[in-house]
């Protein structure tokens, strides 16, 4: 009888593979209600345990609990969730060495519930904001009709204090421009005392939107239509392939985005009033 060899990573893949395809399965049976809110395509959660495998890894999470919670976190709150600032307030409980770790799991899992659920009930007025943008924006757009609509949307995500909402405005519009292929935007860099003087003499503080008018419209609108749609759905909305019938909206012509993101957004508001979370 000859002996073929045996590949032991192969064995290993297969075995992930398998145990991917259940935990899947639970995901589109136990989190029904949670998929409806995001709103995630039942079918594309296959594909989102295994972008979410590979982040699990990446971050040390490679087996048992410690993968299962990092899937299901970023089933939750959307891949990447260690790098969102909303939900920076979720590390803490991993960095607490003076827990047991299952207790630390079991405590990142309950406080990413809450934080989901939480983050639905606000949605529903964050898209009041975004649908009144977007109509505005449909007859006129400038960047000083920017920072309104993001500061009373990241206050209803969570983030409130000066500080925060810049560092958030900060790394969304770093992205944005990424993903529209432009470079920074060159701005003069306030100290706090410059801020103070300026305040002393009664002189507009600059926003953070300042210097985006050399944007062209086209440019503008993707610019906040990234911006207002990483605060609604997470920063790497784009990578998440739950979100199939905004990816495919995405992908129409850039002059059908406006009223397809008010159609959009206003099925997505119906449908986290129908959700009860109890049942």
């Amino acid at each position: 009888m000859i002996l073929h060899p045996v590949s032991l990573e192969a064995m290993d893949n297969v075995a992930q593979k398998l145990a991917d395809k259940k935990l899947a399965r639970y995901l589109c049976e136990t989190q029904a209600p949670i998929l409806r809110c995001l709103p995630g395509d039942p079918d594309a959660v296959p594909n989102f345990v295994a972008i979410a495998r590979k982040d699990a890894i990446a971050a040390g999470f490679e087996h048992g609990r410690k993968y299962s919670t990092h899937v299901l976190i970023s089933f939750l709150l959307g891949p990447g969730w260690e790098n969102d600032l909303p939900w920076e307030a979720l590390q803490p409980v991993f960095d607490d060495t003076g827990m047991p770790l299952l207790t630390r799991l079991d405590m990142a899992v309950n406080r990413a519930t809450l934080l989901r659920q939480q983050i639905d009930k606000n949605l529903p007025s964050m898209h009041m904001v975004f649908q009144h943008f977007l109509q505005t924006a449909a007859h006129s757009l400038s960047a000083e009709d920017i920072w309104p609509a993001f500061s009373q949307m990241a206050v209803l995500r969570g983030v409130q204090t000066p500080a925060r909402l810049q560092r958030l405005f900060t790394t969304l519009e770093a992205d944005a421009l990424a993903l529209l292929h432009l470079p920074p935007i060159a701005r003069r860099k306030y100290s706090a005392y410059d801020l103070a003087g300026l305040r002393h003499m009664g002189r507009a503080v600059p926003l953070p939107t300042e210097g985006l008018h050399i944007l062209n419209p086209q440019q503008l609108s993707g610019f906040i239509y990234h911006i207002l749609l990483a605060l609604s759905f997470g920063r790497f909305y784009r990578r998440n392939p739950l979100f199939t019938t905004l990816h495919r909206l995405l992908k129409q012509p850039p002059q059908q985005h406006n009223a397809l993101l008010r159609q959009f957004l206003q099925g997505h508001q119906n449908t986290l009033r129908e959700i009860d979370y109890d049942q």
